[in-house]
């Protein structure tokens, strides 16, 4: 891992932990700025290095721990729309497991395609650029929540393979 790579990383980390504690209570503009900058970070992170190849497989233990804790939702799904990553947060908004989540297509989904809404947004992704939309979504419990939700795509060798919802 490259020394760049390596700062990033720590930053990201201290920012998570910094996310952690604020996140109790979301009053501040300030602390709902710092948390929209550190889903921008993430994502751009996650993306870029990535599609470089720069990531290696070990950070398994930054990924179960830091991303499970942090206080948004984070998943990787394939070309196919199909969840194959997904952290605490997003288990918990479904009401399933990690297991139950993992090959399966975000509720919204019917027939294996985005809602129509969001079609285009997602063809966009799948051919490669980054998009963010905002969404009303049924919770486990029943009521609607609302938020934003950034779209970048995994580009490997030239070719969109899936990508991170954030």
């Amino acid at each position: 891992m490259n020394l760049e790579l390596t700062r990033k990383l720590a930053l990201l980390q201290a920012t998570a932990a910094t996310l952690r504690e604020t996140s109790r209570s979301f009053t501040e503009q300030a602390d709902m700025f710092a948390y929209r900058q550190f889903q921008m970070e993430l994502a751009e992170y996650l993306g870029t290095h990535r599609a470089a190849g720069d990531i290696p497989h070990e950070p398994e233990a930054f990924v179960r721990g830091e991303l499970d804790r942090l206080p948004l939702r984070i998943s990787y799904l394939d070309r196919e729309h199909r969840f194959r990553f997904v952290n605490a947060v997003q288990c918990d908004a479904y009401g399933l497991s990690r297991e139950l989540l993992l090959g399966r297509q975000p509720q919204a989904f019917e027939g294996g395609l985005p809602p129509p809404a969001l079609q285009e947004i997602f063809a966009s992704v799948l051919n490669g650029q980054a998009r963010s939309f905002e969404i009303d979504t049924p919770n486990a419990q029943g009521s609607m929540t609302s938020h934003e939700v950034r779209l970048v795509p995994d580009i490997r060798q030239g070719e969109v393979v899936g990508y991170y919802s954030v």
